[in-house]
């Protein structure tokens, strides 16, 4: 039943119910093939649903639902019709429903039903389907109550469901609830307990305790510092105290507030204000949330709650005890308006050194008298004297600053003297200097800080410690007060009252910005950010030749005097002289000008033959396009045809000798046939035919072998195209500096730009980092100096710049050149092209000519049919032809002169069939370009898709032998069709399809190997892994683990250890570091959007780590820091700081990391209040920790001793074995007197967050050999004095415990190098000490300051003496999918090879979380042991124990012989390791000469990869970073074009190859166009690999189809051969002519070997083994065996029906066995007209049986081995379209030859069209019985090898 009449019943029944079974029916059909019949059967519905009858669209309508609720394509068609449907069943937009009217309504309420189930279900994936509802709701007022009551009643399983979902859902919000409560108690918690412990210290203060007064004063004073103690011993030798106690309880509270406790209250009142306005209300609130949560969601609730409410009920009992002390609360009520908000103060805790000096423990304040600026002095609790302000006037008191002064009397005179000797030259000053009025510029000149807090409270913090500074303002409102205003007025008057002209315009610096634009600033003769103000043009650039800055003052030099001895220095000089002194500084200035008006000519010279450093973008193309245009080599690649191949000599061979033939036997039948013979005209035709056919072939074959060979240049020239029409803009790299991305930092239009390899050229001047490797022969100054000059490869190291550090130039430092955010790279000049050499290595290297699989099983056949069977088949022509002529024909008289038919003619058509062969090339030709155009479009599809890839549904994705998922996407031929005919008329420089073998070689690879990490199977950013931190209960260290997960639309960071929770008062410090030191979000915003890179400019000063330049938001937002608490934090400084010549570099580099030791340190400072400055650090984990003395461990500062350090860099070890990343994170308090300060952005806001680069030198010579470890053993030791006195006998107990353990620990490490680097320090080598310095605890006073030269020298010395607080480890986790990508390779008998450039153990680990074996003889190194740099390696490179079960060769130029003596394990393995390029290619090279078919996937911007791209056979270029064509620096056309491409959906590749036509080109596509020079394929950065797989797919189906349709060919060719042979035995005429032939051969046999190439795809086709290229069709005679049993038949009913059709149609044969006698002893040179049509009539007979018994066959031939039985061959619509076409034509070319003829039709037998149209049911039986053999056979085969594939590596190796 067709689909219409099936649709048509089912829907007009007119019951309320569709029929089951015919229901059944119509979803049966529509799954035979989802393309078509889906189409067809929407279209019926939607016919039947526009009938004007309501009960026919009420059936319609269910059906629809049926289809839609089980088809994603039939939805798709619903929703492009939604508005047609919407007005046939609701009446929408005015349009009446149909009568009756009773069912028009059930139509309605139906379609409500069915409307509100469709959005509930799909509307999430379909927006149109909700923007239907909506109309329908709001618009057309559809009521959907009734439906949604329905959609609730009828589908139990979404109630339950989404009852489950809000079951989770509470659950998740009570947890994340409760950890959020958790975590902001815990962190309040020490602050609410500090009130109460400050309340209570006040409330014994007001009522001391009676033990209290009779103490021992000694011990209660034990940890007041030395100031203390003496007032107390100045109070004490005044006898004026007196003790009075009462014993009446009911005075215990008679107290008031009077001017000696004033200050006892005050501070009674401040934490009285915050624990009720703030924190009773918060933990009431908490309270209350908590009584709300169930317990069962974490046991720990009630101690929680518990602990909650006792804090509480001591917060509020805080408030009547005040109230009986008589302090006043009316304040609270001016508070009460409304609860302060909780913002956390999670800020960093300062815990200096002398922390319990600094500690306020008696909560005083000094007297109300004194003002904010004078000393202050303690109020003791006992002596209360000691703030008197008449206590001075006594006689018997000493001042305490007399006791302390005694010792520093002499300095003081020492410093009086020498201020005395300067005051002479101070006075000669004075007299000349310019007065200026006194004002409050003045006033607060040189003070950094502005006193605010006139209370005298001391500032506290919960974990910054206490302050005893007073409140200052803020630094803009400071620096307003410093700053005066003055206005310049038309006439400026001079010194002595004159007018010297009008005001001077000052000109704009007009420097170029990294924006695009030009700097604003507006400076007399210098721009702190540029330099001197130069003339520039429109594009930035000065003219005149480029301006230097002045040369920075060395690192090293003398300390700055102070401004007496500076002033003794330049005595002579006179104010007047220093104008003159500017103008000598910066010459060019007005000389540039001047040249510049007066002469333009000698300016134009002068600015021509300045040097400047770099070239124009401009001029690097044009170096690009002369170099592809005109220099490169002609990159040309062979034609896989071998023209010198013996088959394809015999083929054309025998194509012109059976030409000949023809030619020879017609002339001779033309000139002795009487009456004319017809045989003669048609030989001579045929043969001309035959003669065209094999030069159309040649032809077709030279032009495919032109197009093949010029591929490659061609794409060259599509690239040179691109490049030509770039607009100079570039990209911005928004991922860390990875090793997959080789770019370099060129100056380029005077700005820095990141510039892939390849896009380099000659005159570039780059800037290369400590670690990076030269892309080609750079030069640090000229070409001549050879020991300056780097070749292509070598890395920058710092024995290399020791050498050339006397020789270099400055020129070449950034610095000196004005790039000073280049500081810490060293200039280069590039000396040659990068590109010229690569595509000289490309030309030399492309040299593939290897076969694929399935062109090596063509040519097995064809050799075998050309050289044995043509052959044969020819002798046995001949002979049987000369045998039977000269037996039979030359007996009989009467046919002697037939010796030419009867031998030539004859033997010609026996062999014409062969001949027929020679056009098929062309059709091979065409198929492939078929076949590729299918890979290609649908490769395209996948990309542009955006759906995810599914399983199918009966696929169980847990089965380890689960087919992999899939894209439901449709290709349509249309597109196929188009893309093949541009590349039947184009060279394919986009995909390579020709000299690539695409179809053919995805078909059946074996093996895909990843040459590149970071990118392409890995994410480009490092992921946080772990964090540890000091454990101060164990006086151990924690590991806590972190974890991704998707929450909403956002992927978080969270901590999943259990009870980490205890660790936040160590995390928060490190927390704090992670969201402010990356330097990401200056604004105080943490983002929560994907992985990003830091704003910091590490990246610019030299090679860091992918960690060190990635953003650590993430972790800050999972310990709970959020945007507020980094909102109170303003940066003042950027330290970058690199130690190229440091030990831990020497350490880096043995460690196989190729960059320079560095890290970041910030210097923040607090907005919010004042406090000391934070300094925190993070970066290099030997450098960090070279630079601690101590570390934090949440509860205090403990010594960083040697045993600790050991134990923190032996985790720092094994994190590097594990193929992890780690950064060290410290910190250290800095307090300064700002106004020592000599360097701007260390008070004003508008200068703060300046980066400043910084180096650190060795500290011991440099041809000194230092030590390099040291064993440290932890020994018995006497407690040590300072910091770590306070360690108990527990303490000490424990650290005897492991005094045996030793470790190899870095001599600059040891506790002995790390104290004597602070020995070493600028301050501490004074000659005074440290105690008696009146510098009130500042770390660096104003005459500290004084003496660092630089700010840099000062940085220097500030980076130093830091306190660790941690490590974090970052590991690169695999793309989504990788993994099981890689799995689901395996199940396809494809092996997943890895090569990595790291250790071994390393690949391991990374090849671990790819789901790789890792077990024992698993990694193979490729490096020999004489060229290995790694210390570890013990014999033969393998170091762990299982490594070395079995003999594993090390090196590549082992393998080769390990695979002819040992086994085969290097064929079997998926990861190499210690891999170059050059290994990597070589171990390519033996995979595919043992019949592998390689596939190489890498990075397509790294120029490396090239030539292992050209080794493989099949490359496939990933980018390895997102976003190409993400626009930094251009113009506003630019960006709006970029922003319009996106919002059109336009991709860059969307071709799925290299070439960008269309968009908007950048640095980053062009380097990616000529990496991926050989890459037929190019994967954008968010494709999944499973794009691949589908592809693979694809291929195979094609290829099987290809091998189907060969056969087909084939045999047809061979039975066709054997007919006419058989009738040439018979003594009969050929059964079919040459046309015939031709026809069948030419059109028949190939139009059905197409409709092959179209079969549906096989489920299973992925679960089976590919062919390996090597011994193709050995089972030659099984394949044999086959075809003759298959296409016997055929062969046998079309030799019957061509016997038995002559027998009726020649009116002289009376029975079939006189035929062979009576037409043998014709002479058939004279046959009649009616002989010559009956004999044509019967070769037309037999050509139509051979046609219809090939489409017979051709329908067994769909699969391989599944029989007819379980593929229906009606499934294939095109083998139904290209059958009936085949049969239709071949009937009407019979008709054609016999429309004119005399032959009589209806003598034929009737059995003769039984044997024609019913023999072939005789053959299915055959076929089946073929394929069953075959399968079991095939079966068997596909077995043994997923035994060998999967099968333990290293079986069969010897021990």
């Amino acid at each position: 039943m067709s689909l219409e009449a099936l649709v048509t019943e089912l829907t007009e029944t007119g019951l309320d119910s569709l029929n089951t079974d015919k229901l059944r029916e119509l979803k049966r059909i529509c799954k035979k093939n989802d393309g078509i019949h889906i189409v067809g059967a929407f279209k019926i519905l939607l016919n039947a649903l526009s009938k004007e009858h309501a009960q026919i669209r009420i059936s319609s309508l269910q059906a629809l639902n049926e289809l839609f609720r089980r088809s994603h394509r039939f939805r798709l068609l619903v929703i492009a019709e939604l508005p047609q449907i919407l007005a046939l069943v609701f009446g929408a937009y005015q349009r009446p429903l149909s009568r009756p009217h009773e069912y028009a309504a059930k139509l309605k309420m139906l379609a409500a039903e069915f409307m509100y189930a469709w959005v509930e279900r799909y509307g999430a994936a379909y927006q149109r389907l909700v923007v239907g509802f909506r109309f329908l709701r709001y618009v057309e007022r559809v009521d959907f109550r009734a439906a949604a009551r329905a959609f609730k009643r009828n589908d139990p399983v979404q109630i339950e469901r989404l009852r489950a979902i809000n079951i989770e859902n509470r659950n998740e919000y009570m947890l994340r609830s409760l950890l959020a409560i958790r975590a902001d108690f815990l962190a309040m918690r020490p602050a609410i307990e500090e009130a109460l412990w400050m309340l209570d210290g006040c409330f014994a203060i007001l009522i001391p305790d009676i033990a209290d007064l009779f103490a021992d004063p000694g011990h209660s004073y034990a940890e007041d510092n030395d100031a203390d103690i003496d007032e107390i011993m100045a109070v004490m030798a005044v006898n004026r105290h007196a003790v009075d106690i009462d014993v009446n309880p009911g005075r215990i509270l008679e107290t008031e507030e009077d001017n000696g406790n004033a200050a006892v209250y005050d501070v009674i009142r401040d934490y009285l204000r915050l624990c009720v306005t703030k924190y009773e209300p918060q933990l009431r609130v908490w309270t209350e949330r908590l009584t709300r949560l169930d317990s069962i969601i974490d046991p720990e609730l009630s101690t929680l709650l518990e602990s909650v409410r006792r804090l509480s009920s001591r917060v509020v009992d805080v408030v009547p005890k005040c109230a009986d002390l008589g302090v006043d609360l009316s304040f609270l009520q001016k508070d009460s308006g409304g609860l302060c908000d909780d913002k956390s103060e999670d800020e960093f805790e300062d815990v200096p050194a002398d922390f319990h000096k600094t500690r306020n423990t008696s909560g005083k304040r000094p007297a109300l008298s004194e003002s904010s600026g004078a000393p202050r002095h303690k109020r003791h609790a006992v002596f209360s004297l000691l703030g008197e302000p008449g206590l001075e006037s006594d006689p018997t008191y000493i001042r305490p600053e007399l006791l302390r002064n005694l010792q520093s009397q002499t300095t003081s005179q020492a410093d009086a003297s020498d201020t005395t000797l300067g005051n002479s030259v101070e006075d000669r000053l004075r007299q000349t200097a310019p007065v200026v009025e006194y004002g409050p510029d003045l006033m607060y000149w040189g003070q950094d800080t502005v006193d605010a807090n006139t209370s005298g409270l001391e500032i506290r913090h919960r974990f910054l410690g206490s302050a005893r500074e007073e409140a200052t303002l803020s630094g803009k409102a400071a620096d307003s007060l410093r700053k005066r205003a003055v206005y310049y007025s038309d006439a400026v008057a001079g010194a002595n009252g004159t007018e010297f002209g009008e005001r001077r315009e000052i000109k704009a610096c007009r420097a170029p910005l990294k924006g695009g634009r030009l700097c604003p600033r507006r400076d007399l003769l210098k721009c702190p950010l540029h330099g001197p103000i130069v003339d520039r043009d429109e594009a930035g650039r000065p003219q005149g030749g480029f301006i230097a800055e002045d040369n920075p003052p060395p690192a090293d030099s003398a300390p700055r005097q102070s401004t007496v001895a500076t002033a003794e220095a330049v005595s002579e000089v006179e104010w007047r002289d220093w104008e003159a002194l500017v103008n000598q500084k910066n010459p060019p200035v007005p000389q540039q000008k001047r040249a510049k008006k007066k002469e333009p000519a000698a300016a134009k010279t002068q600015q021509s033959q300045a040097p400047s450093l770099g070239i124009s973008t401009a001029l690097a193309k044009h170096k690009l396009l002369e170099l592809i245009d005109t220099d490169h080599a002609l990159i040309v690649v062979p034609f896989h045809l071998d023209w010198r191949a013996s088959s394809l000599r015999v083929l054309l061979g025998a194509s012109s000798t059976v030409a000949l033939l023809l030619a020879v036997n017609g002339a001779y039948v033309l000139a002795k046939g009487q009456p004319l013979q017809s045989r003669g005209i048609a030989s001579i035709v045929e043969a001309g035919f035959i003669l065209l056919s094999m030069l159309g072939a040649a032809w077709v074959l030279a032009r495919e072998s032109r197009l093949e060979a010029h591929e490659l240049d061609k794409r060259l020239g599509a690239v040179a195209g691109e490049i030509r029409e770039w607009t100079g803009t570039y990209a911005d790299l928004r991922t860390p500096q990875l090793p997959t991305v080789t770019t370099y930092m060129a100056l380029r239009d005077g700005v820095w730009r990141d510039v892939p390899t390849l896009l380099l050229v000659k005159d570039d001047v780059i800037a290369l980092g400590y670690g990076e490797a030269a892309p080609c022969e750079v030069a640090l100054r000229t070409s001549e100096l050879s020991e300056l000059v780097l070749t292509r490869g070598q890395a920058l190291t710092p024995e290399s710049m020791r050498s050339w550090l006397g020789q270099a130039c400055r020129l070449w430092d950034p610095q000196t050149t004005g790039h000073h955010a280049m500081a810490g790279r060293v200039l280069f000049l590039v000396l040659d092209t990068p590109l010229k050499s690569h595509l000289q290595q490309i030309a030399r290297h492309h040299q593939r000519t290897d076969k694929s699989v399935l062109q090596n099983q063509i040519c097995v056949v064809v050799r075998l049919v050309m050289l044995r069977i043509l052959p044969a088949v020819a002798l046995v022509a001949v002979v049987a032809n000369a045998v039977i002529y000269g037996v039979v024909d030359v007996g009989q008289r009467s046919q002697r002169h037939m010796a030419v038919e009867a031998v030539v003619g004859k033997t010609a058509y026996v062999l014409f069939p062969f001949a027929c062969t020679a056009l098929w090339p062309v059709y091979w030709i065409a198929v492939r370009i078929f076949t590729n155009a299918c890979e290609v479009v649908l490769f395209d599809t996948l990309q542009r898709s955006k759906t995810e890839y599914e399983d199918m549904e009966d696929i169980d994705e847990f089965d380890v032998e689960a087919l992999p998922p899939t894209k439901d996407i449709s290709v349509g031929i249309g597109a196929i069709l188009e893309r093949m005919r541009w590349l039947w008329m184009n060279c394919d420089y986009r995909n390579l399809s020709r000299s690539s073998n695409l179809s053919e070689t995805l078909g059946n690879i074996t093996v895909i190997c990843s040459i590149d990490k970071e990118g392409t199977i890995a994410e480009p950013f490092c992921t946080p892994e772990q964090i540890v931190v000091p454990d101060a209960d164990e006086e151990d260290y924690a590991i806590l683990d972190l974890a991704e997960q998707q929450t909403g639309a956002d992927l978080r960071t969270f901590i999943i250890d259990e009870g980490w929770e205890k660790y936040l008062p160590s995390l928060r410090p490190l927390g704090l570091n992670c969201g402010l030191n990356t330097l990401a979000h200056r604004v105080g915003r943490l983002r929560i959007d994907t992985t990003h890179k830091r704003h910091n400019c590490m990246r610019q000063r030299g090679k860091i780590l992918s960690s060190q330049d990635t953003c650590l938001c993430k972790i800050s937002r999972a310990i709970g820091f959020t945007n507020d608490d980094l909102s109170r934090f303003r940066m003042l400084k950027e330290v970058d700081v690199f130690a190229p010549f440091h030990k831990a570099t020497e350490l880096l580099n043995r460690k196989d990391i190729c960059c320079a030791a560095s890290f970041t340190s910030a210097v923040f400072q607090a907005e919010d209040g004042p406090g000391r400055l934070q300094m925190l650090t993070d970066g290099n984990v030997e450098l960090v920790l070279g630079m601690c003395l101590d570390y934090f461990d949440g509860s205090g500062i403990r010594p960083l001793s040697d045993r600790t350090m050991a134990m923190y860099y032996g985790l720092y070890l094994n994190a590097l074995q594990q193929d992890l990343q780690c950064l060290a994170f410290a910190y250290r308090p800095l307090s300064l007197d700002t106004r020592g300060l000599k360097w701007p952005g260390w008070g004003s806001a508008e200068q703060s967050g300046q980066s400043l680069y910084v180096d650190i030198a060795p500290e011991s010579p440099v041809d000194e050999p230092p030590r390099q470890f040291v064993a440290v053993v932890q020994k018995p030791s006497e407690p040590a004095e300072g910091k770590d006195a306070g360690r108990s006998d527990a303490d000490e107990g424990d650290a005897l415990a492991d005094q045996g353990s030793v470790v190899d620990l870095p001599e600059h490490l040891t506790e002995a190098a790390r104290l004597g680097l602070l020995r070493s320090k600028r301050k501490f080598s004074q000659p005074a000490a440290v105690s008696d310095r009146d510098d009130g605890g500042l770390d660096y006073t104003s005459s500290d300051l004084r003496q660092f030269a630089t700010e840099q020298a000062f940085l220097r010395d500030a980076v130093t003496e830091q306190i660790f607080l941690g490590l974090v480890t970052f590991a690169y986790d695999p793309k989504v999918d990788v993994c099981d990508f890689v799995e689901d390779l395996s199940i396809a008998g494809i092996r997943f090879v890895y090569f990595s450039k790291a250790k071994g153990r390393q690949s391991k680990s990374f090849a671990e979380r790819l789901g790789l074996e890792t077990d024992w003889n698993t990694c193979i190194l490729l490096s020999s042991v004489a060229d290995s740099s790694y210390d570890d390696i013990v014999d033969d490179g393998y170091v762990e124990d299982h490594d070395i079960k079995a003999q594993l060769p090390r090196g590549i130029e082992s393998i080769r012989s390990h695979l002819k003596e040992v086994d085969d394990i290097p064929l079997q393995i998926s990861l190499f390791a210690e891999c170059t390029p050059d290994s990597t290619r070589e171990m390519i090279n033996i995979f595919q000469e043992n019949g592998d078919i390689v596939c190489c996937i890498g990075s397509a911007l790294k120029d490396a990869n090239t030539l292992t791209f050209a080794a493989a056979d099949l490359a496939v270029g990933i980018e390895p970073i997102p976003h190409f064509n993400w626009i930094a620096h251009g113009s506003t056309q630019m960006a709006e074009a970029t922003r319009s491409a996106a919002l059109s959906g336009h991709d860059v590749a969307n071709d799925g190859s290299i070439s960008t036509s269309g968009a908007l080109v950048t640095q980053y596509a062009l380097g990616a166009a000529l990496t991926c020079i050989p890459c037929p394929l190019f994967l954008q950065h968010d494709t999944s690999l499973y794009t691949l797989m589908q592809v693979i797919s694809e291929a195979r189906r094609l290829v099987g189809c290809i091998q189907q349709s060969a056969a087909l060919l084939v045999a047809s060719c061979l039975a066709l051969v054997l007919i006419n042979l058989v009738s040439a035995l018979c003594l009969l005429p050929p059964a079919l002519t040459g046309f015939m032939l031709l026809w069948v051969l030419w059109i028949v046999v190939p139009l059905l070997g197409t409709a092959l190439l179209f079969v549906p795809h096989d489920e299973n086709i992925m679960s089976t083994m590919p062919l390996k290229n090597q011994d193709h069709v050995s089972d030659m005679s099984r394949f044999a065996v086959y075809a003759l049993i298959r296409m016997l038949p055929p062969i046998v009913l079309t030799i019957l029906v061509y016997v038995t059709a002559l027998e009726k149609l020649l009116a002289d044969v009376a029975h079939l066995g006189r035929l062979a006698s009576v037409f043998g002893r014709a002479d058939w040179l004279v046959l009649d007209s009616e002989q010559q049509w009956a004999l044509l009539a019967a070769q037309t007979f037999a050509m139509v049986a051979f046609v219809f018994h090939v489409v017979c066959v051709s329908s067994t031939l769909m699969y391989r081995t599944r029989s007819c039985l379980e593929f229906v061959p009606f499934r294939n619509i095109a083998w139904i379209v290209a059958s009936a076409l085949c049969l239709l034509l071949t009937f009407a070319f019979a008709a054609l030859l016999l429309a004119f003829g005399e032959a009589r039709i209806g003598r034929v037998a009737w059995y003769t069209y039984l044997i024609a149209f019913a023999g072939p049911l005789a053959l299915l039986p055959l076929q089946d019985m073929c394929k069953l053999h075959d399968k079991k056979r095939w079966t068997r085969l596909q077995k043994l090898a997923k035994l060998e594939f999967k099968t333990k590596l290293g079986q069969h190796s010897p021990l």
